[in-house]
């Protein structure tokens, strides 16, 4: 509900103040800057925040691919199964395991289409 407005707000303070999101609040007033810093690491944030369950879900799905039996298909609980073979998710914080490269490669690709875009 309010957020094609803040858009539209946002681009609109943009254009008006020929800059970003902290330089445009800035202009505004200077005690705003912080507030438009703020939204920038907020939104760095939220976007590597995705960028991780995006990479988990192109390896679900090139996993699913594989002309092999899943190991998740014989029933039984599909996601704690996906977590264990495919991701090899540790047992906690203190448990060290080795890196996963297939998802850390679906990571590191995931943002690439965005930077080409812009």
């Amino acid at each position: 509900m309010l957020g094609i407005p803040l858009v539209l707000l946002e681009m609109g303070l943009g254009q008006v103040f020929q800059g970003g999101h902290a330089a445009a609040l800035a202009a505004i007033h200077p005690r705003l800057r912080g507030f438009g810093t703020a939204s920038v690491v907020c939104a760095v944030l939220v976007t590597a925040y995705y960028c991780q369950i995006l990479g988990l879900s192109i390896c679900y799905f090139l996993a699913s691919l594989t002309s092999a039996a899943l190991p998740w298909a014989g029933g039984g609980d599909s996601s704690a199964q996906f977590f264990d073979s495919v991701t090899e998710v540790s047992g906690g914080v203190g448990e060290v395991t080795k890196l996963a490269w297939q998802v850390e490669n679906a990571v590191l690709v995931n943002p690439s289409p965005i930077f080409l875009a812009t």
